[in-house]
Parts: structure tokens; C-alpha cells; sequence
């Protein structure tokens, strides 16, 4: 990965953990905590956790990938870390906490793993000329991938989905979160190698990795999709 810079970490990394937490959070049903769908009497308590969570997995984040090279692991070790840390911030449960933390990784990494690779394929002879370059990072990388973050957002903003009693569900989050940790290590780590050797490529192999990368990345929307359209039937039975 990419050296440190607090450049990238505050100008990408926070406003990418900022519309993450929105995304989760609206998706578990805990926007409470959320600036703008709290209570005015909660407002400044929650803008300032949210500021402290924002700036723990920006920095944390860019530690971790400057410390360990492979994306796969550097991945799956920032998710496990961000989920104690929600926990203990927002008092939830550990369970909610696991789910908000894999369900916005699986959403921004689908996101990146169709986008990013096929954009540096194109753009950037190698993946450090694409590290080095913070400025192209910003606008051709980080803005359209905010752009579809805030339309998740837009979204699910008032999506009453069923999370209420999450004890009475059935359905095993463990192993949802288990299987989507394995999807990320190894899809990232396939990203890393495929970028990592871009130029040993011919044109043929260099088309089928990247036709490859965006079918990663909407085989893990069919999983997302396929697993909320699971509550939803789950909760409409306990509602009957």
C-alpha cells in the first residue's frame, strides 16, 4: 500500500468514513446517532462523536494500510478493529456494530473494486504513480465514489426497514459477517495483485481482469441485496 499522508487521510479518507457511518447507520436503524435525524437536544453530542469516530478510522485506516502491504488483510484487520470501536462510541450492541461495520465495507468496496481498478488500468502506468498522484485521486477516484455513497444515503434516509428486535431474526449474522470478511480479504487482495501486475500484462489478460473486478463487485450487491431482502422477509413473518 501507499505511505502515510495526512493529506489523503483528511481529505479522503474522512469524508469516506463520514457518508460510511450515514450508510450503516440508516441501514440498522440507528440514525439516532446521527446528526440531522438525531434529536435537536442530542445534536451536539452525536456531531462530536461523529467527528471522533470519523477521525479514529481515518488515521487508523491509513496506519494500517502504510504498516501492511497486502490490501486483503489490511482490509479484513481495519473492519474487525472499526467494530469494538463503534461498539464502545455508540453504545450499541456487538451484533449491530459487526453489521453496520461489514455492510458499509461491503458496500464502498463494491464500489471500488468495479471503479478504482479499471480507472488506474487506464489512467496511471502503476498502482505507487497511482498513491503519488492526491490530486487525480480526488477528483477522478474519491468524487464519484462519494456521489454514490450519498445516493445509498439519499436512499435509505427515511427506508423503514425491520431491524427492531434483532434477537427475534433467525437468519445467522455471524455467518453473514464471517462470509463477508473472506469476500473482502480476497477480492482485495485479487484487486492488489491484478494492479500490482498491470504491466506484465497483454491487452487480453489486462481486459479480463478488469471485466473480472466489476463482477466482483456486483456479485457482492447480489449477497448485500440478497441478505436485506432476507430480514425483510424474515420481519414481515414475525409481523403477521
Amino acid at each position: 500500500m501507499g505511505s502515510f499522508s495526512l493529506l489523503s487521510t483528511l481529505t479522503l479518507g474522512a469524508p469516506e468514513f463520514a457518508l460510511c457511518l450515514y450508510f450503516s447507520f440508516l441501514l440498522i436503524l440507528e440514525s439516532k446517532h446521527l446528526p440531522f435525524k438525531d434529536d435537536v437536544a442530542d445534536r451536539k453530542k452525536n456531531i462530536f462523536k461523529i467527528i471522533l469516530t470519523v477521525l479514529i478510522m481515518s488515521f487508523s485506516n491509513s496506519a494500517i494500510s502504510t504498516l501492511i502491504s497486502d490490501m486483503g488483510t489490511a482490509s479484513t484487520l481495519f473492519i474487525l478493529f472499526s467494530i469494538p470501536l463503534l461498539k464502545f462510541i455508540y453504545k450499541i450492541t456487538w451484533r449491530k456494530a459487526a453489521l453496520a461495520s461489514v455492510s458499509y465495507a461491503l458496500f464502498l468496496f463494491s464500489v471500488e473494486v468495479m471503479y478504482i481498478p479499471t480507472c488506474i488500468s487506464i489512467f496511471y502506468k502503476n498502482l505507487q504513480s497511482f498513491y503519488n498522484d492526491q490530486l487525480w485521486r480526488l477528483i477522478l477516484i474519491s468524487l464519484p465514489i462519494r456521489i454514490a455513497q450519498l445516493i445509498s444515503i439519499i436512499t435509505l434516509w427515511n427506508w423503514n426497514l425491520v431491524l427492531g428486535d434483532i434477537k427475534k431474526y433467525k437468519i445467522n449474522k455471524a455467518l453473514f459477517v464471517l462470509v463477508v470478511l473472506m469476500i473482502i480479504w480476497f477480492e482485495a487482495s485479487f484487486a492488489q495483485r491484478f494492479l500490482t501486475s498491470f504491466n506484465g500484462y497483454n491487452s487480453v489478460n489486462r481486459i479480463r481482469g478488469i471485466i473480472e473486478c466489476i463482477a466482483c463487485g456486483a456479485m457482492n450487491y447480489v449477497i448485500f441485496l440478497w441478505y436485506i431482502k432476507s430480514l425483510k422477509a424474515v420481519a414481515k413473518y414475525y409481523s403477521l
